[in-house]
């Protein structure tokens, strides 16, 4: 037959007690762990009516903040279907801030008067610009991963490379 998943009340691993969710726990589970619970509900309780559950609303709710976080992302839906609606947030501000420090960091190229007053902020050559640089390599490339953790860490690292990279320019004070 079919084989059945351990997080199910159905195996002899799953678990034991069955209770309601709210939706804010709901909104903390992915859309697979929404799903199970929704089944075991329904085996352990044995309800013909699973509506009262909440968990086409929670589904609907992730589904939401999925396609909002890959749209500021500029991602695939895909990448970012199995979030739940807490790490599509987390990942839509990451998101965020990945682009303010993108665009902070894109004035040193395109304004003539940065150039000139902070030279070392376009300079590859310059150590703490370069590190910046793959710092900032790093978050674009954990941005397609869509692992929320991952790309906030990249992302912050990359803040701090940035900052370091202008404090060490002159650009700011330490």
């Amino acid at each position: 037959m079919f084989p059945v998943p351990d997080s199910s009340i159905a195996s002899k691993r799953g678990p034991v007690d069955v209770s309601g969710r709210s939706a804010a726990e709901l909104d903390s589970m992915t859309p697979e762990e929404i799903r199970t619970y929704e089944n075991n509900m329904v085996l352990k309780h044995r309800l013909k009516d699973f509506k009262g559950l909440g968990t086409a609303q929670a589904l609907h709710r992730q589904s939401q903040a999925v396609q909002a976080s890959a749209n500021v992302a500029s991602v695939a839906v895909e990448t970012l279907a199995g979030l739940s609606v807490v790490d599509a947030e987390a990942y839509r501000a990451a998101a965020a801030r990945h682009d303010g420090l993108s665009n902070r960091w894109l004035d040193y190229e395109i304004n003539p008067h940065l150039q000139f007053d902070f030279p070392a902020m376009s300079d590859a050559a310059f150590p703490p610009t370069a590190a910046m640089i793959r710092a900032k390599h790093a978050a674009e490339q954990a941005r397609s991963a869509g692992r929320p953790a991952e790309y906030q860490s990249s992302v912050a690292a990359f803040g701090e490379a940035l900052t370091a990279a202008e404090v060490a320019a002159g650009v700011t004070g330490s």
